[in-house]
């Protein structure tokens, strides 16, 4: 082997493991050997061929001019496994990134808002799935914890004039109809048992208070009422020793609850532990009387 020669294998093989130039084969000596896929005979990593020999494919952690925006080897939080760069929205997921979906496009009402799965409380409303989302904690105003809508009460009497269900025991009249109380037959209702009650009717209607008038006395004629909206309870009015004339929406005899939608306001009479009967209409307990409902 004369001076200078790495090697001479005495043959005129180019592409063996010594070459024609008695030089030892290596990647980027411009020849193509066993296990290279090309040799350019350039250090050139942004071309087809980088110094790996190998041809360029993405994923190999090389950048390949015009074709590749980024190589990191496979998915980083930079760089998506196709090799563009990862940007929400591109239709790629990339969980490094921290992508939960991607669906590769900018509408935040559909259910991958911003790369992240929609849900209730992100401040985002999902159409056909939530009414409204304002991203609080706040149950009782516009938009509640579940992302329905709160009703807005319109601050005046609902029309709940129709009576649809009443056990009187005397008179016979209809206090849906009324606000203020009056002593007449055409205002009041009476019942002679628990359980009995009264029922008023008419359009659905955003509500958050009921209040009911009755008897003038502060202890004949009174009870207790378990008061319905389209039949879940909302609470309870209680005027045994309580004065309810003048107006249902003015009185003391209300309740209040969060706004919601009713079309039917019941009252029922309830247990008001009271063993004292006093003649209301001739009855007995409860021996109590309505003379006007008003829900508003």
């Amino acid at each position: 082997m004369a001076a200078g020669e790495a090697c001479d294998d005495g043959n005129d093989i180019d592409d063996d493991e010594c070459s024609n130039s008695c030089s030892l084969a290596s990647c980027g000596d411009g020849v193509l050997n066993d296990g290279e896929q090309c040799d350019d005979g350039n250090d050139d990593d942004t071309d087809a061929c980088p110094s790996s020999c190998m041809n360029a494919v993405c994923g190999d952690s090389f950048v390949l001019a015009d074709v590749e925006e980024c190589d990191a080897g496979g998915e980083s939080d930079s760089c998506d496994a196709d090799c563009s760069l990862a940007t929400c929205g591109d239709g790629t997921l990339n969980t490094s990134a921290g992508e939960v979906c991607d669906d590769g496009n900018d509408d935040d009402t559909d259910a991958c808002p911003g790369c992240a799965a929609a849900t209730c409380g992100d401040g985002l409303v999902q159409t056909d799935v939530e009414e409204c989302d304002d991203g609080n904690d706040v149950d009782d105003d516009d938009c509640a914890n579940d992302c329905t809508e709160n009703c807005q009460p319109l601050g005046q009497r609902a029309p709940f004039d129709t009576l649809s269900i009443a056990d009187s025991a005397c008179w016979d009249g209809n206090p849906c109809q009324y606000d203020q109380y009056e002593f007449s037959p055409t205002h009041g209702q009476h019942f002679h048992a628990f359980g009995q009650g009264i029922s008023c009717t008419g359009t659905s209607t955003c509500i958050e208070n009921v209040g009911i008038t009755t008897y003038l006395t502060s202890n004949s004629c009174q009870g207790v009422w378990d008061v319905y909206c389209d039949g879940e309870i909302l609470g309870t009015i209680d005027t045994v020793n309580t004065s309810c004339t003048g107006s249902a929406q003015g009185n003391a005899c209300n309740i209040s609850f969060a706004p919601r939608e009713c079309a039917t306001i019941e009252l029922v009479t309830a247990d008001d532990d009271d063993d004292e009967s006093l003649s209301c209409c001739g009855g007995t307990q409860p021996d109590s009387m309505v003379t006007g409902i008003s829900a508003w």
